[in-house]
């Protein structure tokens, strides 16, 4: 007989929801999506979003509710993660209305990196692109990182457009990773460019790009490193 389950730790409670996450079914998700809901404790809520992953049937409409309505940004962060990989176009609708709105950078950027995830549709890209102008350093390197992932190339000249102007190395590598990713010609000069940053991080990044481009058989690529190799030769 279990006794008052009001006085059960919060770490117990954690453990349980963890638990029900993976044995599934749809009386443990019901009860997750329950927690998700009602529960007063943010640390139970969270572990209750988290749980839910991969067990999507029936709790899409919570998370979306979550993302948009808890009080806790490690909720909504959470909820965000989850909807990544749930391939429903409320989730994306969901996702970009967190990326464009939520006063936390880390949902925002959780938003980001969901959004990431899903196939490449204009919706996600376009605000993708506009959280590269995102206040937050963090909210940019993972819009670059999830534009990279997406492989849209409607994203090249934006992330190209990063590189000139702005003034965080993180960003900057994530942008230049994504471009090698889009496997873009287009994308050529800004990566040789990149060549010469006052960064090293940069500069490193942008060398394994452009060797990515030449194995594909890029041949702007390979003239591109040639006119640089006999410029700094003369």
């Amino acid at each position: 007989m279990i006794g008052n389950i009001s006085n059960i730790s919060g770490e117990v409670r954690e453990r349980a929801v963890r638990a029900l996450g993976h044995v599934g079914g749809s009386k443990a998700v019901d009860t997750l999506i329950a927690v998700l809901v009602n529960d007063r404790n943010p640390a139970i809520r969270e572990a209750a979003a988290k749980a839910l992953m991969g067990r999507l049937d029936g709790s899409a409409e919570a998370l979306v509710a979550a993302l948009a309505n808890d009080r806790s940004p490690d909720v909504r962060a959470a909820a965000a993660q989850t909807l990544g990989w749930y391939g429903g176009s409320d989730a994306v609708e969901a996702l970009v209305a967190a990326l464009a709105r939520d006063c936390s950078p880390g949902v925002r950027a959780a938003a980001a990196r969901a959004l990431g995830k899903f196939d490449s549709n204009s919706a996600a890209v376009d605000a993708l692109t506009a959280a590269l102008s995102d206040d937050s350093a963090h909210v940019r390197e993972a819009a670059a990182k999830a534009l990279g992932w997406l492989g849209d190339h409607r994203a090249v000249d934006a992330l190209a457009a990063v590189l000139a102007r702005d003034d965080s190395v993180s960003v900057c590598v994530a942008a230049v990773a994504a471009l090698g990713q889009l496997g873009d010609s287009a994308a050529v000069d800004s990566l040789v460019a990149a060549l010469s940053d006052d960064s090293g991080r940069v500069r490193k990044a942008a060398a394994e790009a452009l060797v990515e481009l030449a194995r594909r058989g890029d041949s702007s690529v390979i003239a591109a490193l040639i006119d640089v190799l006999l410029v700094n030769a003369a």
